[in-house]
């Protein structure tokens, strides 16, 4: 199955056919992430929320995180989801319940932008210092690299364990 965001705000299926369905439309939202998760699609974007729906787009449920932006998430093996957020930069836990807590915070951070779990750990990458992070599944966070810019806002890795960012 292929799921996509477009620039008007809307979520779409990509049928077998090559037909694009719309399953979620908010032309006032920009979304930055589409993951399917559990069998749900979550999708997160410029109004701070979390988004979670059935796969034919029924059964729509909105999570205020209370953070102005969401950039990015990944899930963690106990079914909690982690947020990378914004203003203020934020990492966030999601349980399944949809108790929010906050994991991680920064003030010298303005965004952490992207979240990548690899291995048993969570790499997270930021706006404001433009560093990258690690933290392991206790919540002990460790600076592993300052790029000396203003913004990283790309990041993977392999099957390998190398991690990549930009």
């Amino acid at each position: 199955d292929i799921y996509y965001a477009n620039r008007n705000g809307a979520v779409v299926f990509l049928n077998k056919t090559g037909k694009s369905v719309v399953l979620f439309e908010k032309k006032s939202l920009e979304i930055y992430q589409v993951k399917v998760i559990s069998g749900f699609i979550f999708f997160s974007g410029s109004d701070g929320s979390l988004y979670k729906m059935n796969k034919d787009g029924k059964n729509l449920v909105v999570y205020n995180l209370g953070v102005k932006y969401a950039w990015d998430f990944t899930s963690a093996p106990d079914g909690e989801i982690l947020i990378a957020a914004g203003s203020p930069a934020k990492i966030l836990s999601m349980d399944k319940k949809g108790t929010v807590t906050s994991l991680f915070s920064s003030e010298q951070e303005t965004h952490f932008t992207r979240i990548y779990d690899l291995n048993g750990k969570y790499y997270f990458v930021s706006s404001g210092m433009g560093a990258v992070y690690e933290m392991d599944r206790k919540g002990k966070v460790t600076l592993l690299y300052d790029t000396f810019e203003d913004e990283v806002s790309c990041l993977t890795a392999d099957l390998t364990g190398n991690i990549y960012f930009v």
